[in-house]
Parts: C-alpha cells; structure tokens; sequence
C-alpha cells in the first residue's frame, strides 16, 4: 500500500513538472497571443482615441418658426453644416419657434455656454448692448442695400466690439419697416395721429410716438388676436413679419414707410463655445456662414416685394411713400435721436451718418 502511494506521488510531481516545461514552450500559446494583442492595442491607442472623440454639440435656436426667415436660416444652416467636411466631427440640432429658448432665455444661454448658436433678432441684443439701437434710429439708412453696404465697409464691427461674451457671425435684414392698422391709409405723419399701434421695441416706440399714435404694449404670440379683437388699431413691424404671421388677414392697410427703422436680426454664438473651436472647424463655419447670409439677405429684399404683392393680393390696401413723405416722416421723428444719442453714442451716430454720405445710396 505504501508503495503504490509512493508511486503515485511520483507521478503528479512528474505530470506536474511537465505541465510547466509545456507552458514556457514559444508556441500558439492563448496567453502569448493575449499578451501580442494588448501590446499591439497599445500601441495603437491614441490614434484609436481620436478616431473616437466625441462629436462637438451645437445647438442652435431661434424664436422664429420653421416657416420664417430666421427659422428657415437655422435649419440652413443645420444641413450645409451636416454635409460639410467637419460633418463627422459635429453634432448639430436646431429648435425654433422658441421651443428651447424665448428671447431673453436665448441670451442668457449662449453666454453660459447652454446655447451655442442663435438667430436672434437685433432688438433683443440692445439690452447687451445699447448700441445695437444704432441701426434701429428712424431714415438712417435710404435704403437695405445702403444699409449692407455701410454695416459691411466696418460700422457693424465698431457696435460689435461692444458686445462681451458673444461672436457675431452674420447680420441679416427682415425686410422694410412697415405699418399695418385698420382705420385709414398712412401717407402723412398726422394720418398717425390717434392710432393704438403696437411696436417691437423701444425705439420702435418711441418712433411710433414721436408720429403721433399711443404704443400698446402687447406680446408678439398675442398681437394677432389683439389685432382681430380691436385691442389695438395696427403695429408697426417688419414686412416679413408681417407676412408670415398673416396680419394681413386682420389689417385693412399697410403703408411701406421704408427705413423707418431698419428691422435687423444677428446670427451670434456664444465666445466660450466659438472661442474652444479648433481652428478649421471655426473657419469651415465662418465661410458657410457667409454664404448663407448672402442668400438670407437677398431672400428678405425679394421677400418685401413679395408681401406686398400678397396683400394686395389679400384685399389689403397698400401704399409706399414717396421720397418726399418720407422726409416729412424723417423730420418728425428727429426727436428719437436726441433721446437715444447718449444710450448709442453721439460719436457712432455721426460717424455712421459719415459714412453713409460717403457710400451713398
């Protein structure tokens, strides 16, 4: 019995023995071949890493819906961006109709980095910076295309730098500056008198005042009903506007005042977020940028004629002022100037009014 313990003590040593000579072997061996892999996936990962990096996040938002200008813009931009070379390094969604953001959520959000792009329209930018309200001042500019031409020559660049916290990549006109009511053609400025308008901002206000008419102060989600109930007369807005929400269901006239103030919308991003981009994504971005704006631009100055065109179309009654009724309506509102000189900046109105000499019509 002994011996046969004895033997089989001697034969596990062996078999044991035999098993680790077999294990150091330079064979096909599962833990040789594990070992070659993760040294090669080693080797390799860095390359792997950035292959994988996460898509940039770029949310872009506006308060316009699908149908207009603004909102066409985005979603625009959204696809050109999709189908560019830097489509697979980004990951880009589009809200509008205020669905993410209203007006004022939106400039708070592309300073804080939660928003990266909005279409914004320029009267919310003039409580970031009062300047913004240079191109709402009455008649500054003859015409649109006098205007582009005085805001690309560098002005705009001189209200931007005012601006902290948000890079300006586009500006985009919405069209002329039109006064829709339901009592009386507009061709003089005492026709204003008497009239309950609605305006979009302060200084559209206080253009509306100086003509004569009472400001009512009305939300824009809630100005077509105001309209069709008799709460207010008619508003003042730009021509795309004015289309595309279909006032001219709820009006009876519409006079083209021009540039009784120059009805402007900005594309911005946030710096933080433009600022973090590598260089030939932000590049890739400014020159699709550009040219969507070119097409914007030239969209909302053949859209002006269109909504005309459509109104009276519509049954609506409307009238474009000569250039004399225009200057009658530039000289009474002259007193607009004197109360936002000092919230624009004397020296920037003089010098837009310069160069709007130089340039000329």
């Amino acid at each position: 019995m002994r011996q046969f313990i004895t033997l089989a003590l001697c034969f596990c040593v062996i078999t044991a023995f035999a098993g680790c000579s077999s294990g150091d072997a330079p064979s096909n061996a599962p833990s040789n071949a594990t070992s070659s892999a993760d040294t090669g996936s080693e080797s390799e990962q860095p390359a792997s890493s950035q292959s994988s990096a996460a898509p940039i996040e770029i949310n872009i938002s506006t308060v316009q819906t699908d149908a207009q200008l603004l909102g066409r813009g985005a979603n625009l931009l959204k696809e050109r961006l999709e189908s560019s070379d830097i489509a697979d390094r980004i990951n880009v969604r589009v809200y509008t109709g205020a669905s993410l953001y209203n007006a004022t959520e939106e400039i708070d959000a592309l300073r804080n980095n939660d928003l990266q792009i909005g279409f914004v329209n320029g009267t919310n930018l003039e409580a970031v910076s009062p300047q913004m309200g240079l191109f709402k001042l009455p008649y500054m500019f003859s015409s649109v295309e006098s205007a582009y031409r005085v805001l690309d020559s560098g002005i705009a660049d001189d209200v931007f730098e005012s601006i902290d916290n948000f890079k300006v990549l586009a500006s985009i006109g919405m069209g002329h500056s039109v006064i829709g009511n339901s009592k009386r053609p507009l061709k003089a400025p005492e026709d204003l008198e008497g009239l309950k308008l609605r305006a979009p901002g302060s200084i559209e206000s206080s253009i509306v005042e100086a003509l004569g008419s009472t400001v009512v102060v009305i939300s824009s989600e809630e100005t077509y009903s105001a309209l069709q109930q008799n709460v207010v007369d008619g508003l003042a807005t730009p021509s795309l506007v004015f289309e595309q929400r279909r006032y001219y269901e709820v009006q009876d006239y519409l006079t083209d005042a021009g540039m009784m103030f120059f009805p402007i919308a900005f594309v911005i991003a946030g710096e933080k977020f433009w600022d973090g981009l590598p260089e030939d994504i932000a590049l890739e971005m400014s020159e699709i940028m550009a040219e969507l704006s070119a097409e914007l631009r030239q969209e909302a100055v053949t859209g002006a004629q269109n909504t005309f065109d459509l109104c009276e179309q519509e049954g609506v009654a409307v009238y474009t002022l000569t250039a004399d009724e225009q200057t009658a309506w530039k000289e009474a509102t002259l007193t607009v100037y004197d109360m936002y000189k000092d919230q624009v900046g004397e020296a920037l109105i003089e010098k837009t009014r310069d160069r709007v000499k130089e340039i000329g019509d």
